[in-house]
């Protein structure tokens, strides 16, 4: 079994791949913002409360015993010709390459996540 550490766990697309993780019998942790509850996480997952991350940030707490950190806490910044486009909405990250591969290696379509 591996321990997984869920960054932004209280947001859209982290709550399916917690889900997942955990129905697939994983250790799931997840970071929390000092200003989030533990009630916004999904049942399961052991919440942990974080700095935000900067070069100073202590994150040794959170990092202990983890296998793999799975990093979904940050806005998701797009080049598109010469304008730069942020995208906020958690569906359209989903459009992404990046997103795209890390959660077809969970098992999580698209489809899933843009049904919900």
């Amino acid at each position: 079994m591996n321990r997984f550490l869920v960054t932004g766990a209280t947001g859209f697309v982290d709550h399916f791949v917690c889900n997942k993780l955990l129905a697939d019998g994983q250790c799931v942790r997840g970071t929390l913002l000092e200003s989030e509850s533990p009630s916004q996480l999904v049942e399961g997952v052991e919440p942990v409360v974080i700095e935000p991350l900067r070069p100073d940030a202590q994150w040794q707490h959170a990092l202990s015993g983890i296998h793999t950190v799975i990093h979904l806490a940050a806005r998701v910044t797009l080049y598109l010709g010469n304008s730069l486009t942020i995208v906020r909405n958690p569906k359209d990250e989903l459009k992404t390459g990046t997103f795209h591969a890390m959660l077809k290696q969970l098992g999580i379509t698209l489809e899933d996540i843009m049904e919900a």
